[in-house]
């Protein structure tokens, strides 16, 4: 089956995509090459989005050749926003694909010479165990891997996210079972139960941060159906775990990813069926209610799966620090689409760019690194995936530029027309939308909903050359992602908005 790269929340049929390349979400580049097998690529998790300050950015995945099976890391250079040429073997086995799915967590600001941690699955004496390995700063070197469990059942799918600023926690599944150990520089946890599931195919993902973390996974209600069920826990002063919570979704979910790693932990995306295809929603995680849960693919014709999300607040102050301080959201989205003839891998570089990419053969397994850095005065997010259009799997990279949420339009000057991002976006009940014309025209301003329906025509009339805003009151209009078109003269310009009740 073919595979696809988009970058978008969800597909619109009523408005063309950007084409391959054309957008400023920047060109692909080829990490890997030649004769070997790359696959299941990760960056790193946890650093808190404070990647600007930091050198380099690890990716860690597997490679498999005639002879052998290995994880092995690259960095990607923060300063230059080049691959650095050479690949350390963090693990290596003399049996091919007996190594796999690895995952790596760091620390922006490590104490007792410990950075960075990476586990993967390991398969000895026919089973699946989890084995890791410890950066050790001052040493600038990859400890010998270690068994993390020594099991003769599988232990499969390890996750790490860090807990302070010297540990870490492990989640893997050994069949219904999540278990978990506490890594540090000196000692790992013996493991312990931190959820049952009464699926085996149970999916789960973890999020947290230096005080706190959730967990979610998928289990089966007294119907059959898969449901979502969520445990939070505190970091400090010690490690504890709250008692677990099933959310509210009547339908069936899987594959549930975590939406944020700042505010609003129990938001999350997730894959329903719909129609019979799958589609990928997102529960805001603030009430237990309907309107909570939006569709974001919205195509019935498609499936999608494997929703992954980079989303990261930084403080700014505008003018004076007696000024009020605000708080600008970045985010990144990545999801797979799958037709009758076609699969897509969807990037959305905040929520209204899109482009597509294209080979034969599939791009799948798509990860976004934790870190934002800048180049020539733009903040960047890295993004990776596994692709086959040379004839071997191999990873491929981009990056997305990360677009400000929660900051006021600028003054434009008048030498283009312009359509700025409407503020607030999300917004409940009104937004602003502003625009820019540098000369006499006619103007139209429409919003239209995700079938291309007029929903709302805020101009239409001559405008002289001027800064202009329109609002929007959406009062009576149910949530979800709809879009404004601007027509003036030649120009035209689609963006898209988000309305949360």
């Amino acid at each position: 089956m073919k595979t696809i790269f988009v970058i978008q929340i969800s597909m619109v049929l009523a408005f063309p995509l950007y084409a391959q390349y054309s957008s400023s979400l920047g060109k692909i580049d080829s990490v890997t090459i030649g004769e070997c097998d790359d696959a299941n690529p990760v960056l790193i998790h946890g650093t808190f989005g404070y990647g600007y300050s930091q050198p380099y950015q690890w990716l860690i995945f597997g490679r498999k050749t005639e002879s052998s099976s290995e994880i092995v890391g690259k960095k990607f250079l923060f300063g230059s926003a080049l691959w650095d040429s050479s690949v350390v073997v963090i693990s290596s086995s003399p049996i091919p694909l007996s190594q796999r799915n690895p995952d790596i967590s760091g620390i922006s600001y490590p104490r007792n010479n410990f950075s960075k941690l990476v586990a993967w699955e390991r398969r000895e004496n026919g089973v699946w165990n989890i084995c890791y390995s410890r950066f050790m700063t001052n040493d600038s070197a990859w400890e010998p891997s270690q068994p993390l469990t020594q099991d003769a059942v599988d232990n499969t799918n390890a996750q790490i996210r860090p807990l302070s600023d010297s540990s870490f926690i492990v989640v893997w599944k050994r069949k219904s079972t999540l278990l978990y150990s506490l890594v540090n520089p000196v000692t790992v946890s013996v493991p312990e139960t931190i959820a049952v599931s009464t699926s085996d195919s149970c999916e789960f993902d973890i999020t947290s941060n230096y005080s706190n973390g959730s967990l979610v996974w998928t289990s089966h209600d007294t119907t059959g159906k898969n449901i979502m069920v969520f445990r939070s826990f505190e970091t400090y002063p010690t490690f504890t775990l709250t008692v677990p919570e099933t959310l509210f979704y009547r339908q069936n979910a899987f594959n549930p990813r975590f939406a944020s790693r700042y505010y609003g932990n129990k938001s999350v995306f997730f894959e329903t069926l719909l129609n019979g295809n799958r589609e990928v929603m997102m529960w805001q995680g603030y009430s237990n209610q309907d309107y909570t849960v939006e569709n974001i693919s919205n195509d019935s014709l498609a499936d999608y799966r494997n929703p992954r999300a980079f989303t990261s607040p930084v403080v700014t102050k505008r003018g004076s620090i007696k000024k009020k301080s605000y708080y600008p959201y970045f985010d990144i989205l990545t999801m797979e689409k799958y037709t009758s003839t076609d699969s897509m891998l969807i990037f959305s570089g905040g929520y209204y760019l899109s482009d597509t990419v294209k080979s034969a053969g599939y791009n799948r397994n798509a990860c976004i690194g934790s870190d934002m850095f800048n180049v020539n005065g733009k903040l960047f997010v890295l993004t990776v995936w596994e692709s086959n259009r040379s004839g071997h799997p191999h990873i491929y990279s981009r990056l997305v530029e990360l677009y400000m949420y929660g900051v006021e339009p600028q003054k434009i000057l008048l030498n283009s027309f312009t359509l700025e991002q409407n503020y607030p976006n999300p917004f409940n009940p009104s937004t602003t939308i502003s625009f820019v014309i540098p000369s006499k025209v006619y103007v139209t301003l429409k919003v239209f909903d995700i079938l291309g329906r007029e929903i709302a025509i805020l101009a239409s009339e001559e405008l002289s050359a001027g800064n202009y805003s329109r609002k929007w009151n959406a009062a009576n209009i149910s949530s979800g992602i709809y879009f404004y078109r601007i027509e003036a003269g030649s120009f035209t310009d689609t963006k898209k908005l988000l309305l949360l009740k």
